[in-house]
């Protein structure tokens, strides 16, 4: 899976927009089809003060405190959207060393480790931040995608089950669930789950080429090619599903 596809907001955040393209880890949802994470495609530039309080109340502290350590997570910010990931993990890892309860930090790093494809140090660093900020629900997100590029599926759901619960608004939960289930051949359950992704996001390509892909393992043909045709009336050129349809026999 990917961290990220992410050009999905939280709720929660004032998120510095940073879009990873397709860079993220990939879950195939069939062995012909690949479909990108929704992971957070930003690291945190800022954060609400509602969620500050909450975060403060549970020990994280904010850098925001500390112009000096504020303007190292911008430059952190600024190098992990130029993709200077090294960059980046100096400044974050420098506001750690400094301040070891930076929740923004923490969860900046994990977010750079994990588009470098170490997810191990991704999971520690978000574990971290998860004791500092658990009712922030991309954390959940982005840990349980790292499990998932791991194959730790066991590990992976519980995260993407509490990130609904945190926030069941956001469909980017219910989209990398899907995803999943589709992975452990639970082609049912993963239609659910991308179904809701869709009703709270209607424009969401992916999520309709990694449906039709589940329609296709169920045989539900007719429902698979108008996935397919929908992806396309929103992208013409995504080829995914161009592909699809021509290898169905039918014309894009």
């Amino acid at each position: 899976m990917s961290p990220p596809r992410w050009p999905i907001s939280a709720n929660e955040t004032s998120a510095l927009i940073l879009s990873m393209a397709i860079t993220y880890p990939v879950l195939t949802v069939a062995p012909a089809h690949a479909q990108p994470s929704h992971l957070p495609a930003n690291v945190i530039h800022t954060v609400e003060p509602a969620l500050l309080s909450k975060l403060r109340a549970k020990g994280s502290e904010n850098v925001h405190d500390d112009s000096q350590l504020a303007a190292r997570l911008l430059r952190g910010a600024q190098a992990y959207q130029e993709n200077r990931l090294d960059d980046a993990i100096t400044e974050f890892s420098a506001i750690i060393e400094a301040n070891p309860k930076s929740f923004e930090a923490l969860y900046n790093r994990g977010s750079t480790y994990y588009r470098k494809g170490l997810m191990m140090e991704a999971i520690a660093d978000y574990t971290t931040a998860i004791d500092l900020a658990p009712t922030f629900p991309w954390i959940f997100i982005s840990r349980g995608s790292a499990y998932s590029n791991l194959r730790r599926f066991d590990l992976a759901l519980p995260d993407f089950d509490e990130a609904i619960r945190l926030d069941p608004s956001n469909g980017a939960s219910y989209y990398n669930r899907g995803l999943l289930h589709s992975k452990e051949g639970h082609y049912a359950q993963a239609v659910e789950d991308l179904t809701i992704a869709l009703q709270l996001d209607p424009t969401d390509i992916n999520a309709y080429t990694a449906r039709a892909a589940a329609y296709e393992k169920l045989n539900f043909v007719s429902q698979a090619i108008a996935d397919y045709r929908k992806a396309l009336t929103i992208d013409r050129r995504n080829q995914l599903a161009a592909s699809r349809l021509k290898e169905l026999g039918l014309s894009p």
